[in-house]
């Protein structure tokens, strides 16, 4: 994804992954947004325009074709920011990567669908309603899940 999109794409990657010495290495160098959680940093990088990575799941899937649940994280930034959210299914992390694996598997082929941007009516309010976010999110995963068919 990084290096199919014309503009610089930043990931938001868990503080506890980018403390891992040769991975934060790594992922500094990509430009990742390190987070405890706070969504601060995350909407620094949104209002400056700039394109975000998120696994709506926390992480990439645990077993071929199953999704985990979402967290409403995306739905928070793109209801709080007015940034369109594209849908992505990326098929072939669980080969490249298996659990318990240290290290991915170099060189396996990983395949990246991506759907219409969706856009969501900017809120104006410091706490977005549980079921604002739950709708959103749903709208979401349920994009992504029409691209894994």
């Amino acid at each position: 994804i990084f290096h199919i999109s014309p503009r610089r794409v930043r990931s938001v990657v868990a503080k506890r992954v980018m403390n891992i010495w040769w991975l934060g290495w790594v992922l500094k160098g990509t430009g990742c947004v390190p987070t405890n959680g706070s969504s601060k940093s995350t909407l620094a990088v949104l209002d400056n325009e700039e394109e975000v990575l998120i696994f709506p799941e926390g992480r990439c899937e645990i077993k071929p074709g199953n999704m985990l649940p979402a967290h409403t994280g995306v739905a928070v930034f793109a209801l709080k920011t007015g940034a369109p959210v594209v849908p992505v299914y990326v098929k072939g992390t669980f080969e490249a990567w298996p659990i318990g694996n240290i290290f991915p598997r170099f060189f396996k082929r990983l395949e990246a669908r991506f759907g219409p941007a969706i856009l969501f009516e900017k809120v104006n309010m410091e706490v977005i309603p549980r079921d604002t976010l739950s709708q959103a999110t749903d709208k979401i995963m349920e994009e992504i899940k029409k691209l894994n068919a």
